[in-house]
């Protein structure tokens, strides 16, 4: 096997080990159940050994200390790979077995979260932490400690850390709430100083927002796993779809994709950036999307311009007009300009669609999604409607005609409808037998509803 430096494996499984949790944080999704999901962790390691790598495996859950068979999944991963933890750090008897039993060395860091609110009720003097962080300290594990940083008392959040800070003399790394908060939507719409403090730790604006990878090449299923606690296996965390299916750990069945395929999500949470093979005009437009989030829009409008001038690239027309119309009233002409010429180079492309509906007359907008999905038609009322004075940024990285519809589509994806809710044998099915070009069509299609 390959011998890899600490910290350096290319290849990297989140694996969520319980969905169980003893904390009840109300920004969390998690169910508050006993862990009573099993693992078969020796075919996961034999999986991982089979590919003559080195692997970083996160260990995620809800808590997976909680898991009853944490330590042994741990000890077991640790003797050819490496591990990251994502814990709460409260259960102290299982970390007492936990540093006995697996080399610090092997472990590439404890991501520790706080949870002010639920620490505060169970912990308020914070010494059971305490106890756990020198446990660990004496035995030479690295950790750093983060809290949700959530908008609702963002000073009091910033105010309370500090304080923490200074109890445990340990820095504290506030973390992106992801969310909904008074109708608007977390991390997006954090603002500039708050970006700017999330800047100051991390250095990079990768998870402010979730990028639309689709249509890229991504090495997700070759080089990352995503590991559910139910023991199926994906291409990556962001993709749910059958066809990201890899099979089941507990089933023995999992087959690891054997080159990069394309990426079939438009939102991707997290590891995108670090898997995606981006050729020089994706590079350019996740570059110019980053600057725009961190508001450093001279730049952001040259890289859109660069990406005009060299490839007549729509979506950043459709962006250029967005940062332009934001500016000032004077460049609302050439942002109403942009978004007509995006529009005539990509008609069927969703975002172009709805900002370019706002700068012709109503009646125009009757005829131009008259033959339109009904669905469609909505989402696109209601945009028109909450936005009416502003355009809407487009976080593809390919462009893409999203809005390609044909009366034989249509009449298909409604058959395919009926036969997947109606009959079991049939679902069953199209999970087994998705591979096959034919299959994954109707999945994309059954996929649009």
């Amino acid at each position: 096997m390959e011998v890899l430096k600490h910290n350096q494996s290319n290849y990297n499984v989140d694996w969520s080990l319980t969905q169980a949790c003893n904390f009840s944080c109300d920004y969390c999704h998690v169910d508050k159940k006993v862990a009573k999901e099993v693992h078969n962790v020796n075919y996961v390691v034999n999986l991982l050994n089979s590919t003559k790598k080195n692997w970083t495996v996160t260990l995620s859950g809800g808590e997976p200390m909680l898991h009853p068979d944490f330590v042994n999944i741990c000890h077991k991963l640790t003797q050819n790979h490496y591990i990251r933890i994502n814990t709460n750090l409260s259960s102290f008897k299982t970390l007492e077995n936990f540093v006995k039993t697996v080399s610090a060395n092997k472990v590439d860091i404890l991501d520790i979260s706080l949870h002010l609110d639920e620490r505060n009720r169970r912990d308020p003097n914070f010494e059971k932490l305490k106890a756990s962080l020198s446990l660990l300290d004496q035995h030479n594990f690295k950790y750093m400690i983060n809290s949700v940083y959530h908008p609702r008392n963002s000073k009091e959040v910033l105010e309370q850390l500090e304080l923490v800070s200074n109890t445990l003399d340990k820095k504290i790394i506030p973390k992106r709430y992801k969310g909904i908060f008074q109708n608007k939507y977390y991390p997006l719409s954090y603002t500039k100083e708050q970006k700017d403090l999330f800047e100051d730790y991390y250095k990079t604006s990768v998870n402010l927002l979730d990028y639309d990878y689709q249509g890229v090449l991504c090495s997700a299923g070759v080089n990352l796993l995503k590991i559910r606690s139910n023991g199926d296996v994906y291409r990556c965390p962001g993709d749910k779809n059958i066809t990201s299916y890899l099979g089941n750990i507990n089933k023995e069945n999992v087959k690891l994709l054997q080159k990069p395929a394309k990426c079939d999500v438009c939102k991707c949470p997290c590891w995108g950036p670090k898997v995606v093979i981006l050729n020089e005009e994706n590079r350019l437009t996740q570059e110019a999307i980053d600057l725009y989030q961190k508001n450093e829009y001279e730049i952001a409008k040259s890289k859109y311009q660069e990406l005009i001038d060299r490839f007549n690239n729509p979506i950043a027309m459709n962006n250029l007009a967005v940062i332009l119309n934001e500016e000032s009233f004077n460049n609302k002409k050439e942002a109403v300009e942009l978004i007509e010429k995006a529009y005539l180079c990509m008609p069927d492309n969703y975002h172009i669609l709805s900002n370019y509906l706002k700068t012709i007359p109503k009646e125009q907008q009757k005829d131009l999604v008259e033959n339109l999905p009904s669905k469609v038609k909505v989402h696109l009322k209601d945009s028109i409607a909450k936005t009416a004075n502003t355009y809407s940024m487009s976080r593809q990285i390919i462009p893409r005609k999203d809005l390609l519809y044909t009366e034989s589509q249509e009449k298909l994806k409604k058959f395919v409808l009926k036969l997947v809710k109606k009959n079991k044998f049939i679902r069953l099915f199209f999970m087994y037998f998705s591979r096959t070009k034919f299959f994954d069509l109707l999945i994309k299609i059954w996929r649009r509803q």
